[in-house]
């Protein structure tokens, strides 16, 4: 004979319910207060365009595939514009911008590529230099999409 999970009690450690009280209570990001000394909260004109932004964002991805790659940048873009600076939430978004335009070109070669190993005589020597192609733009992906946080004197080391 099993037990019903249902009729079985759930344990939670003090700091996990803790946790998930404070977490229920917390607004969505985009709508924090501005910091003390500000207006008291964000500018509503700000709010409207981080949304709409969220939603072609959301649009975009939807399939688990981004298949727009100008549209992608141009969010990016229209995000950075809103929020001054290309540094947002420790994520450094020119980065990001680069390697999209990096695996953009990817794609491309790589169709141009398949579409010559395709042919009843593929030309070897020219899908050898899209592959060198590929690998050369992929050797220029950057890494450092985290923002480096200037050091303060807690972190500093004396």
């Amino acid at each position: 004979m099993s037990a019903n999970p249902a009729l079985l009690p759930t344990v939670q450690t003090p700091g996990q319910e803790a946790n998930a009280a404070r977490s229920a209570d917390l607004p969505p990001p985009w709508a924090k207060p501005a910091a003390p000394g500000g207006a008291g909260g964000r500018d509503p004109e700000k709010v409207r365009q981080l949304q709409a932004l969220q939603s072609r964002l959301t649009s975009l991805t939807a399939g688990g595939k981004v298949t727009d790659f100008k549209a992608l940048d141009s969010v990016l873009a229209d995000l950075i514009k809103v929020q001054g600076s290309t540094v947002i939430g420790g994520v450094d978004f020119a980065v990001l911008r680069s390697n999209l335009g990096k695996a953009q070109e990817i794609e491309r070669l790589a169709k141009e590529m398949e579409l010559l190993s395709k042919q009843p005589k593929p030309d070897m020597p020219k899908i050898q230099a899209l592959m060198a192609q590929i690998q050369a733009t992929q050797a220029g992906l950057r890494t450092d999409v985290m923002a480096v946080q200037p050091a303060t004197s807690s972190t500093q080391k004396p």
